[in-house]
């Protein structure tokens, strides 16, 4: 994260969060980093950020493996009952 990404979502929690006191700075517009091309003396409140994400997959032959895959691999009940189940294959399988 950027300094200034840090810095508008900071100001947007202390505003957030404040109670009202009388002590408190009043609230303001917090300038982002968009602006309006045509109109720049008009403020546009919000902030523009990008991120990535990549993810790769790959498989291990058994034949590679450290240890048998079969040991592991055992369970007393329906795999389906276990968190995070599903009855759809992976994309990768």
């Amino acid at each position: 994260m950027t300094k200034e990404a840090y810095d508008y979502w900071s100001f947007v929690s202390t505003q957030l969060s404040s109670t009202g006191s009388i002590f408190e700075p009043p609230p303001s517009a917090i300038a982002g980093n968009i602006t309006n091309i045509d109109e720049p003396e008009n403020i546009v409140l919000g902030y523009f950020g990008a991120s990535g994400i990549s993810r790769k997959s790959f498989f291990i032959p058994e034949s590679e493996a450290p240890y048998a895959a079969v040991d592991t691999l055992i369970f007393d009940d329906d795999c389906r009952r276990f968190g995070f189940s599903t009855i759809f294959k992976p994309f990768f399988w």
